[in-house]
């Protein structure tokens, strides 16, 4: 059994020592309420942390924030300190009608004061009509928003969704999942913007699992103005290839030539299951420009967009053939590189012969017959481009 130490040790601690220490348990919330609660000198730090990250789950939790905000001045002053905000409903209150747990729509008018250095805000599966307009308009109280995350949501109208969007005027990351549009209203028309003196701008753009009647007027949005203009880094995920890649092609069209950091994942789904012999996808990390691709040899037209991202550097291929030939392989690896158009620095190649459904121990074994039957001039001379002269 361990030992405090000395009194005459502890008392020489500098506080800002503890203070640091006490740090390291920033995630740790139940430790965090143990420190708060050894002495005073503790107290007040730990609190900070606690609540620095503030979640939110059912109209039980709301009720009690709410409460204490608006009664307690020290709980009052510790919101101050909050960065993190997030929104949830109860798994118990899933069965409940939407009006019964929509109590996230006054949270701008109640919270919007008490949370002045906000930084990160996000909606997760307590976004639905029906709202009152004030929500929508009472969002810009968040002033120092740079996050914001709609997961699971649903808006009467794109005008809302846009309006909610460009209410936090520093916002710089941006994610919305499985959304979707109570009715898809008139076609999106530039002479219809939301205008405000300043927009934000977009450096980081996250789409996933959106509804086909979302997807035209923000893939319009995005292309008409100006707020994403400055995106470097894009993830895209579609339920449908055939319907909505069309869309990532025109946001790549618009946002390709800066972007240094691409993730696009189009997949199908059978039974259920994830179909992994239908992929592609483009990753790249953001501390410099690379792309990692994951492709099927069934990808076809998914890559046409590779051409509009002009900044990439290095290249990393996990190619993922849906055939069991080699030729597939060589098929795939060509036309992936057939569509890259930026200066390409270095490529490292990884393949995946495992079919869906098979482990490394029962999976078929891949021919060598047809290998010396393939054609690699086509390969060799797309390698020879004055693209990869720095390869």
């Amino acid at each position: 059994m361990l030992l405090p130490l000395p009194r005459n040790i502890t008392e020489r601690i500098p506080q800002e020592l503890m203070e640091h220490i006490i740090d390291f348990l920033a995630l740790d919330f139940a430790s965090l309420r143990r420190c708060a609660l050894v002495c005073r000198a503790w107290y007040h730090h730990s609190q900070t942390l606690l609540y620095c990250r503030v979640q939110i789950v059912g109209r039980s939790g709301y009720d009690a924030v709410a409460r204490f905000a608006l009664q307690s001045p020290r709980t009052k002053r510790y919101l101050a300190f909050t960065r993190i905000l997030c929104l949830a409903t109860a798994h118990k209150d899933q069965a409940l009608p939407r009006a019964q747990r929509n109590c996230f729509q006054v949270v701008p008018l109640t919270l919007g004061g008490s949370l002045p250095n906000l930084q990160c805000i996000g909606f997760f599966n307590c976004l639905f009509p029906p709202y009152n307009a004030s929500f929508v308009s009472l969002m810009s109280r968040f002033t120092e928003v740079v996050h914001l995350v709609l997961h699971r949501f649903e808006v009467c109208s794109f005008v809302d969704l846009r309006r909610i969007i460009c209410s936090f005027l520093k916002l710089r990351e941006l994610h919305l999942g499985h959304g979707s549009l109570t009715c898809a209203g008139s076609p999106f028309s530039v002479t219809n913007l939301f205008s405000r003196p300043v927009d934000p701008r977009i450096v980081k753009l996250t789409l996933t699992f959106l509804d086909l009647n979302l997807l035209p007027p923000l893939a319009s949005w995005i292309s008409w103005t100006d707020v994403c203009k400055e995106v470097t880094n894009l993830a895209f995920t579609v339920n449908n290839i055939d319907s909505d890649g069309i869309y990532f092609e025109r946001i790549m069209r618009t946002l390709g030539p800066s972007l240094t950091s691409v993730i696009f994942n189009a997949s199908s789904f059978r039974q259920g299951k994830y179909d992994y012999r239908r992929i592609c996808r483009i990753i790249a990390p953001y501390a410099y420009p690379r792309i990692y691709i994951s492709l099927s040899a069934d990808a076809g037209n998914l890559l046409d967009p590779l051409a509009y991202c002009t900044s990439l550097v290095d290249v990393d291929l996990t190619l993922h053939p849906t055939t069991v030939s080699w030729g597939a392989v060589v098929s795939a690896l060509r036309e992936t590189l057939a569509h890259l158009s930026a200066t390409i620095r270095t490529i490292s190649l990884q393949l995946i012969l495992l079919e869906a459904g098979y482990s490394i121990l029962d999976a078929p074994p891949r021919p060598d017959s047809d290998f010396g039957t393939i054609d690699l001039q086509p390969l060799h001379d797309i390698m020879t481009s004055s693209r990869f002269d720095s390869l």
